[in-house]
């Protein structure tokens, strides 16, 4: 199987680059694992309801919230975000 490429929307990468360093690295390491395999069971990864394709990942109090499109094998990052703002549109 192929791994998914990784891409971060304008303000997940803002919002990436003032996150800790050690919040930086979790994240990294995780997208990486779900670059390997988006559909793996994992606890920290949920689909969000009304919203198709899209996902969060936990990471501690931090959320990462992406698509996946699949005919492209890329994971598409929305936003990254502390959990008490990440669902506030």
């Amino acid at each position: 199987m192929n791994a998914y490429k990784i891409m971060y929307s304008a303000k997940a990468l803002k919002q990436y680059a003032t996150l800790p360093i050690y919040i930086r690295h979790q994240v990294d390491e995780k997208m990486s694992l779900v670059a390997e395999n988006p559909y793996a069971r994992n606890n920290n990864i949920r689909a969000i309801l009304g919203r198709e394709r899209c996902y969060r990942l936990r990471i501690g109090d931090w959320r990462v919230v992406y698509e996946i499109v699949k005919q492209e094998l890329i994971i598409y990052v929305i936003k990254i975000a502390h959990r008490k703002e990440v669902y506030r549109i």
